[in-house]
């Protein structure tokens, strides 16, 4: 929701799959944000042009999906982010169960269905 929330933004990079690394985030803390993370990983990082791509295409995907509803917002985080492929290797590599985080994004999305905002 908010594009400048560099703590919201650390604790879901990993999971979209979207081919950024820690050390991209962490060089783009370091010179601060000003407007939005992904604008500066792109400004603090050297970046090959398919990088550039990519990360303006996340910029145009979370604004779409800030004007979502919530259940639909769930689907494209579920479906085009992949989530539950970055959650399979999550759990291989913890030892938690992939089955109960799967229940909890089922009980995420049946809870979604009354309400009207993200918010």
């Amino acid at each position: 929701m908010d594009p400048s929330d560099s703590e919201a933004f650390q604790r879901i990079y990993l999971r979209m799959n979207r081919y950024i690394s820690k050390a991209m985030v962490e060089n783009a803390l370091q010179h601060g944000i000003k407007h939005s993370v992904i604008d500066a990983i792109i400004k603090h990082n050297t970046l090959k042009p398919f990088q550039v791509i990519k990360l303006q295409e996340l910029t145009k995907e979370f604004k779409a999906l800030a004007r979502m509803t919530p259940p639909h917002a769930l689907q494209v985080i579920e479906h085009d982010f992949k989530y539950f492929a970055s959650i399979k290797d999550y759990c291989d590599h913890t030892g938690l169960s992939f089955d109960y985080l799967y229940s909890l994004f089922g009980v995420l999305k049946t809870l979604s269905e009354s309400c009207k905002t993200l918010q």
